[in-house]
């Protein structure tokens, strides 16, 4: 079983406190489920089905009028834009996408325990972010991390940032096209 830095759940936490929605999301959640996300700290690993679920859940109640697709990609773009802040802000404004892209699939194991992250150059303005060996992930979590990547091009002040997730035979490879 797959398994992620609890992170991403500190962030939620966080992010469902700011916007007055945590009580409507905890009302969603079991008895064990509260526990195990109220007790999730940065350094922690939680199954990522766990995870999955949590996101589900908590999109649901952050960006109510949104499909789901368009809240899992909106989660990944507040993510992405509380990563990157302080000194990254203008850090990411002079490096490429293609850089920074190299550095997140560089750092992919720190917060993951499955799959293998790498970046290919389709063409001057396209990448593919690969992450092999990782053949179920959630869709909350592919399409998030597709919102992530959206948002660390946006935060390089780049104007158009498309990103399309493909299934592949041991994984996923979302295929970034930007101007």
């Amino acid at each position: 079983m797959a398994s992620y830095k609890g992170t991403g759940i500190v962030f939620m936490r966080s992010l469902l406190q700011k916007k007055g929605v945590e009580q409507a999301f905890l009302s969603s959640l079991s008895e064990e489920e509260k526990v195990r996300y109220q007790r999730t700290i940065s350094v922690s690993w939680v199954a990522i089905e766990i995870v999955s679920a949590f996101i589900t859940k908590a999109t649901r109640v952050l960006y109510p009028g949104m499909s789901e697709k368009q809240a899992l990609r909106e989660f990944g773009i507040e993510l992405a834009r509380d990563n990157i802040n302080g000194i990254y802000k203008i850090i990411v404004k002079i490096i490429s996408l293609e850089y920074f892209m190299k550095q997140a699939a560089k750092l992919w194991q720190t917060y993951h325990d499955s799959g293998e992250a790498h970046v290919e150059r389709i063409g001057e303005k396209e990448l593919a972010f690969v992450v092999e060996k990782f053949a179920h992930m959630p869709v909350s979590i592919y399409e998030s991390t597709g919102g992530y990547i959206t948002g660390m091009g946006m935060m390089s002040g780049l104007k158009k940032v498309e990103v399309v997730p493909e299934m592949i035979l041991d994984g996923i490879k979302w295929h970034i096209r930007y101007v």
